[in-house]
Protein backbone atom coordinates (compact mmCIF):
# COMPACT_ATOMS: atom_id res chain seq x y z
CA UNK A 1 0.00 0.00 0.00
CA UNK A 2 1.16 3.19 -0.93
CA UNK A 3 0.97 5.17 2.80
CA UNK A 4 2.74 2.08 4.18
CA UNK A 5 5.64 3.03 1.64
CA UNK A 6 5.47 6.13 2.36
CA UNK A 7 6.21 5.71 6.35
CA UNK A 8 8.30 3.05 6.31
CA UNK A 9 10.12 5.62 3.77
CA UNK A 10 9.97 7.94 6.11
CA UNK A 11 11.26 5.90 9.06
CA UNK A 12 14.22 4.86 7.44
CA UNK A 13 14.81 8.85 6.75
CA UNK A 14 14.62 9.49 10.74
CA UNK A 15 17.22 6.42 11.34
CA UNK A 16 19.64 6.98 8.70
CA UNK A 17 19.35 10.86 10.21
CA UNK A 18 18.03 12.51 7.01
CA UNK A 19 16.30 15.54 7.25
CA UNK A 20 12.74 15.43 8.33
CA UNK A 21 9.68 17.28 8.95
CA UNK A 22 9.33 19.06 12.20
CA UNK A 23 5.55 20.22 13.12
CA UNK A 24 5.78 23.68 15.94
CA UNK A 25 2.34 24.76 17.10
CA UNK A 26 1.89 28.61 16.91
CA UNK A 27 1.68 29.31 20.62
CA UNK A 28 0.86 33.02 19.77
CA UNK A 29 -1.73 32.30 17.00
CA UNK A 30 -3.65 30.26 19.87
CA UNK A 31 -3.74 32.44 22.56
CA UNK A 32 -4.93 35.69 20.27
CA UNK A 33 -7.63 33.81 18.68
CA UNK A 34 -9.78 32.96 21.84
CA UNK A 35 -13.59 33.88 21.60
CA UNK A 36 -16.72 32.56 22.99
CA UNK A 37 -19.67 32.11 21.34
CA UNK A 38 -23.27 30.54 21.29
CA UNK A 39 -24.73 28.01 18.56
CA UNK A 40 -28.11 26.05 18.64
CA UNK A 41 -27.69 22.50 16.42
CA UNK A 42 -30.21 20.16 15.53
CA UNK A 43 -29.66 16.64 16.49
CA UNK A 44 -29.17 15.70 12.92
CA UNK A 45 -26.39 18.41 12.43
CA UNK A 46 -22.65 17.02 11.66
CA UNK A 47 -20.77 18.28 14.48
CA UNK A 48 -23.21 15.27 16.53
CA UNK A 49 -22.29 13.00 13.95
CA UNK A 50 -19.44 10.25 14.74
CA UNK A 51 -16.63 11.17 12.71
CA UNK A 52 -16.96 15.23 14.08
CA UNK A 53 -18.59 14.85 17.38
CA UNK A 54 -17.33 17.99 18.77
CA UNK A 55 -20.59 19.01 21.33
CA UNK A 56 -21.76 17.10 23.77
CA UNK A 57 -25.63 17.57 23.35
CA UNK A 58 -27.99 19.60 20.54
CA UNK A 59 -29.65 22.70 21.28
CA UNK A 60 -27.47 25.64 22.43
CA UNK A 61 -23.95 25.42 22.93
CA UNK A 62 -21.57 27.78 24.47
CA UNK A 63 -18.26 27.38 22.67
CA UNK A 64 -14.68 28.33 23.24
CA UNK A 65 -13.74 29.01 19.96
CA UNK A 66 -9.80 29.47 19.18
CA UNK A 67 -7.39 28.59 16.21
CA UNK A 68 -4.81 26.21 15.30
CA UNK A 69 -1.72 27.03 13.32
CA UNK A 70 0.61 24.03 12.89
CA UNK A 71 3.86 25.12 11.25
CA UNK A 72 6.64 22.95 8.97
CA UNK A 73 9.72 24.31 10.28
CA UNK A 74 11.95 21.09 9.76
CA UNK A 75 14.07 20.25 7.08
CA UNK A 76 11.48 18.73 5.05
CA UNK A 77 7.83 18.12 3.90
CA UNK A 78 5.30 16.76 6.34
CA UNK A 79 4.03 13.80 3.20
CA UNK A 80 0.70 12.08 3.86
CA UNK A 81 -0.39 12.24 0.19
CA UNK A 82 -4.35 11.13 -1.60
CA UNK A 83 -6.72 10.09 1.50
CA UNK A 84 -6.80 6.50 2.10
CA UNK A 85 -8.69 4.52 4.44
CA UNK A 86 -6.70 3.77 7.07
CA UNK A 87 -5.50 6.96 8.63
CA UNK A 88 -8.20 9.41 7.25
CA UNK A 89 -11.99 9.77 8.19
CA UNK A 90 -14.63 11.80 6.35
CA UNK A 91 -15.53 14.91 8.09
CA UNK A 92 -19.35 15.35 7.25
CA UNK A 93 -18.59 19.14 8.95
CA UNK A 94 -15.87 20.03 6.35
CA UNK A 95 -17.11 17.91 3.50
CA UNK A 96 -13.44 16.47 2.93
CA UNK A 97 -11.28 13.53 4.00
CA UNK A 98 -8.85 14.69 7.55
CA UNK A 99 -5.76 12.86 9.06
CA UNK A 100 -6.79 10.92 11.77
CA UNK A 101 -5.22 11.62 15.24
CA UNK A 102 -3.61 14.68 14.08
CA UNK A 103 -4.45 16.95 16.89
CA UNK A 104 -6.16 17.08 20.96
CA UNK A 105 -7.63 20.04 22.61
CA UNK A 106 -8.28 20.07 26.67
CA UNK A 107 -9.78 22.49 28.96
CA UNK A 108 -7.52 22.49 32.13
CA UNK A 109 -7.53 23.95 35.68
CA UNK A 110 -5.54 26.92 35.42
CA UNK A 111 -1.75 25.44 35.64
CA UNK A 112 -3.23 22.11 35.97
CA UNK A 113 -2.39 18.85 33.80
CA UNK A 114 -5.69 16.82 34.17
CA UNK A 115 -8.37 17.56 31.77
CA UNK A 116 -11.75 19.25 32.91
CA UNK A 117 -12.82 18.67 29.68
CA UNK A 118 -11.60 15.21 28.39
CA UNK A 119 -9.46 15.47 25.63
CA UNK A 120 -10.96 15.65 22.25
CA UNK A 121 -9.27 13.86 19.19
CA UNK A 122 -9.71 16.55 16.45
CA UNK A 123 -8.52 15.21 12.48
CA UNK A 124 -7.35 17.48 10.20
CA UNK A 125 -7.53 18.20 5.98
CA UNK A 126 -3.24 18.19 6.85
CA UNK A 127 -2.31 20.99 4.23
CA UNK A 128 -0.62 24.67 3.28
CA UNK A 129 -2.74 27.19 4.32
CA UNK A 130 -0.07 30.25 5.07
CA UNK A 131 3.28 30.85 4.90
CA UNK A 132 5.69 31.04 7.87
CA UNK A 133 7.32 34.86 8.20
CA UNK A 134 9.93 35.02 4.74
CA UNK A 135 8.93 31.60 3.14
CA UNK A 136 8.12 30.88 -0.20
CA UNK A 137 6.33 28.09 -1.76
CA UNK A 138 8.00 25.93 -4.95
CA UNK A 139 7.05 27.75 -8.28
CA UNK A 140 6.07 25.03 -11.35
CA UNK A 141 4.49 25.03 -13.98
CA UNK A 142 2.52 20.79 -14.10
CA UNK A 143 2.39 18.59 -11.44
CA UNK A 144 5.23 16.82 -12.91
CA UNK A 145 7.24 20.18 -11.26
CA UNK A 146 6.32 19.45 -7.72
CA UNK A 147 8.08 15.34 -7.98
CA UNK A 148 5.00 14.82 -5.64
CA UNK A 149 5.46 17.19 -3.13
CA UNK A 150 2.13 18.58 -3.22
CA UNK A 151 0.42 19.93 -6.51
CA UNK A 152 0.42 22.48 -9.05
CA UNK A 153 -2.02 25.28 -7.89
CA UNK A 154 -3.10 26.86 -10.84
CA UNK A 155 -4.94 29.46 -9.29
CA UNK A 156 -2.19 31.46 -8.11
CA UNK A 157 0.33 33.57 -10.10
CA UNK A 158 2.95 32.54 -10.39
CA UNK A 159 1.96 29.06 -10.02
CA UNK A 160 3.00 27.17 -7.34
CA UNK A 161 3.31 23.83 -5.23
CA UNK A 162 0.69 23.29 -2.54
CA UNK A 163 -0.69 20.31 -0.77
CA UNK A 164 -4.29 20.13 -0.20
CA UNK A 165 -7.09 18.06 1.46
CA UNK A 166 -6.77 15.79 -1.96
CA UNK A 167 -3.22 15.15 -1.59
CA UNK A 168 -2.06 16.14 1.89
CA UNK A 169 1.13 17.04 3.58
CA UNK A 170 2.60 20.27 4.63
CA UNK A 171 5.74 21.80 2.93
CA UNK A 172 9.04 23.31 4.88
CA UNK A 173 8.44 26.85 6.00
CA UNK A 174 4.38 26.61 5.51
CA UNK A 175 1.75 25.99 8.41
CA UNK A 176 -1.65 24.65 8.26
CA UNK A 177 -4.41 26.98 9.68
CA UNK A 178 -7.12 26.32 11.46
CA UNK A 179 -9.60 29.28 12.08
CA UNK A 180 -11.69 29.67 14.94
CA UNK A 181 -14.82 30.13 12.38
CA UNK A 182 -14.36 26.83 11.02
CA UNK A 183 -16.84 23.68 12.88
CA UNK A 184 -15.34 22.17 15.43
CA UNK A 185 -12.64 24.91 16.36
CA UNK A 186 -13.16 24.65 19.89
CA UNK A 187 -14.28 23.04 23.19
CA UNK A 188 -17.66 22.86 24.33
CA UNK A 189 -18.16 24.73 27.77
CA UNK A 190 -21.51 25.05 28.24
CA UNK A 191 -21.38 22.62 31.68
CA UNK A 192 -18.17 23.92 32.88
CA UNK A 193 -18.34 25.45 36.01
CA UNK A 194 -17.07 29.41 35.93
CA UNK A 195 -13.35 29.94 36.40
CA UNK A 196 -9.88 30.46 35.31
CA UNK A 197 -8.37 27.51 32.71
CA UNK A 198 -5.60 26.72 30.28
CA UNK A 199 -6.97 25.89 26.79
CA UNK A 200 -3.94 23.02 25.87
CA UNK A 201 -3.39 22.30 22.08
CA UNK A 202 -1.83 18.97 21.01
CA UNK A 203 -0.35 17.92 17.54
CA UNK A 204 0.60 14.48 16.27
CA UNK A 205 -0.94 12.83 19.38
CA UNK A 206 -0.20 9.52 17.88
CA UNK A 207 3.21 10.35 16.58
CA UNK A 208 2.23 8.86 13.24
CA UNK A 209 4.17 11.69 11.40
CA UNK A 210 7.99 11.39 12.17
CA UNK A 211 9.41 14.45 13.44
CA UNK A 212 12.70 15.62 14.72
CA UNK A 213 11.41 17.61 17.57
CA UNK A 214 8.37 16.58 19.36
CA UNK A 215 8.67 19.06 22.63
CA UNK A 216 7.24 22.09 20.39
CA UNK A 217 4.19 20.11 19.22
CA UNK A 218 1.74 21.75 22.17
CA UNK A 219 1.01 24.77 23.87
CA UNK A 220 -1.30 26.39 25.76
CA UNK A 221 -3.00 29.63 26.50
CA UNK A 222 -5.30 31.37 29.77
CA UNK A 223 -8.80 31.84 28.99
CA UNK A 224 -11.51 32.75 31.89
CA UNK A 225 -15.29 31.60 31.61
CA UNK A 226 -17.44 34.13 33.10
CA UNK A 227 -20.12 33.34 35.49
CA UNK A 228 -23.51 34.99 36.30
CA UNK A 229 -22.78 38.39 37.91
CA UNK A 230 -24.44 41.91 38.45
CA UNK A 231 -23.91 43.11 35.31
CA UNK A 232 -24.24 40.05 33.50
CA UNK A 233 -27.01 38.12 35.57
CA UNK A 234 -28.78 34.89 33.97
CA UNK A 235 -32.54 34.99 33.05
CA UNK A 236 -35.23 33.58 35.65
CA UNK A 237 -37.03 30.95 34.08
CA UNK A 238 -40.42 29.66 35.66
CA UNK A 239 -42.23 26.99 33.86
CA UNK A 240 -46.01 27.57 34.36
CA UNK A 241 -47.70 24.54 32.04
CA UNK A 242 -47.59 21.62 32.35
CA UNK A 243 -48.70 21.26 36.20
CA UNK A 244 -48.60 18.51 37.93
CA UNK A 245 -52.50 17.79 37.38
CA UNK A 246 -51.67 18.06 33.73
CA UNK A 247 -54.00 15.59 31.31
CA UNK A 248 -51.11 14.85 28.65
CA UNK A 249 -51.68 11.72 26.18
CA UNK A 250 -49.36 10.24 24.00
CA UNK A 251 -50.61 11.36 20.62
CA UNK A 252 -51.85 14.93 21.37
CA UNK A 253 -50.38 18.08 21.48
CA UNK A 254 -49.26 19.65 24.77
CA UNK A 255 -48.62 23.30 25.51
CA UNK A 256 -45.87 24.40 27.50
CA UNK A 257 -45.38 27.53 28.79
CA UNK A 258 -43.03 29.62 30.34
CA UNK A 259 -42.07 33.24 31.94
CA UNK A 260 -39.05 34.49 32.15
CA UNK A 261 -37.04 37.59 33.38
CA UNK A 262 -33.98 39.04 32.90
CA UNK A 263 -32.23 42.10 33.97
CA UNK A 264 -32.31 44.90 30.82
CA UNK A 265 -35.68 43.26 29.49
CA UNK A 266 -36.38 41.02 26.09
CA UNK A 267 -33.29 42.42 24.15
CA UNK A 268 -30.96 40.35 26.60
CA UNK A 269 -32.51 37.44 25.59
CA UNK A 270 -30.35 35.18 22.38
CA UNK A 271 -32.31 31.62 22.83
CA UNK A 272 -34.41 29.63 23.80
CA UNK A 273 -35.09 25.73 23.79
CA UNK A 274 -37.74 23.12 25.83
CA UNK A 275 -36.30 19.79 26.93
CA UNK A 276 -38.38 16.53 27.59
CA UNK A 277 -37.46 13.90 30.59
CA UNK A 278 -39.04 10.58 31.30
CA UNK A 279 -37.78 10.12 34.30
CA UNK A 280 -38.28 12.93 36.60
CA UNK A 281 -35.15 14.73 35.69
CA UNK A 282 -33.12 12.28 35.91
CA UNK A 283 -32.42 12.43 31.71
CA UNK A 284 -33.59 14.84 29.12
CA UNK A 285 -34.80 14.41 25.31
CA UNK A 286 -34.39 17.55 23.36
CA UNK A 287 -37.76 18.65 21.96
CA UNK A 288 -36.72 22.27 20.24
CA UNK A 289 -34.53 24.56 19.99
CA UNK A 290 -33.50 28.09 18.73
CA UNK A 291 -36.82 29.27 19.89
CA UNK A 292 -36.97 33.60 19.21
CA UNK A 293 -35.91 35.19 22.42
CA UNK A 294 -39.78 36.39 22.60
CA UNK A 295 -41.55 32.93 23.03
CA UNK A 296 -43.70 32.07 25.85
CA UNK A 297 -45.44 29.00 24.75
CA UNK A 298 -44.51 25.80 22.88
CA UNK A 299 -46.85 23.80 21.27
CA UNK A 300 -45.69 19.72 21.57
CA UNK A 301 -47.18 16.58 19.65
CA UNK A 302 -45.95 13.93 22.31
CA UNK A 303 -44.42 11.34 20.52
CA UNK A 304 -45.22 7.63 20.96
CA UNK A 305 -43.10 5.61 23.64
CA UNK A 306 -43.60 8.81 25.83
CA UNK A 307 -45.75 7.16 28.24
CA UNK A 308 -44.88 8.23 32.04
CA UNK A 309 -46.02 8.76 35.41
CA UNK A 310 -42.87 10.91 36.05
CA UNK A 311 -42.51 13.04 33.15
CA UNK A 312 -41.45 16.70 33.56
CA UNK A 313 -40.26 19.39 30.85
CA UNK A 314 -37.23 21.72 31.51
CA UNK A 315 -37.00 25.29 29.40
CA UNK A 316 -33.45 26.83 28.73
CA UNK A 317 -33.21 30.37 28.59
CA UNK A 318 -30.02 32.22 27.19
CA UNK A 319 -28.63 35.77 27.48
CA UNK A 320 -26.41 37.66 25.02
CA UNK A 321 -23.49 37.51 27.71
CA UNK A 322 -24.02 33.77 27.56
CA UNK A 323 -25.59 32.75 30.42
CA UNK A 324 -28.39 29.99 31.43
CA UNK A 325 -31.13 30.61 33.10
CA UNK A 326 -33.05 27.06 33.68
CA UNK A 327 -36.89 26.73 34.64
CA UNK A 328 -38.11 23.23 35.61
CA UNK A 329 -41.85 21.49 35.48
CA UNK A 330 -43.76 19.64 38.33
CA UNK A 331 -43.57 16.14 37.45
CA UNK A 332 -47.23 15.03 35.67
CA UNK A 333 -48.00 12.14 33.97
CA UNK A 334 -48.51 11.27 30.04
CA UNK A 335 -50.98 8.06 29.00
CA UNK A 336 -51.08 5.87 26.45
Amino acid sequence: MRWVASAVSLLARVATAQPIANLMLDAQELAGSVTYDLISYAPTDCVLQPADRCVDTPGARKLLRFSVFAINNGMDDVFLGPPDGARFVYSACHMHYHFETFGRYELRVRGGTTPVREGQKRSFCVEDTRPAPGATARTCTTDDDCAGRGQCNQQQIPHVCRYGCNYQGIQVGWGDLYPSTLDCQWIDVSDVAPGDYDVCVFLNTARLIPESNYDDDSGCAPVTIEGPSTAHPAPTVKVRAPRRKTKARVGHPLTIAWQKHIRGGGKHIKVQEVWFSPDGGTSYQFIAGALAPGRRSYRWAVPSGSATDAAMIRVIVWSTDLQRGIGLSMPFRIAP
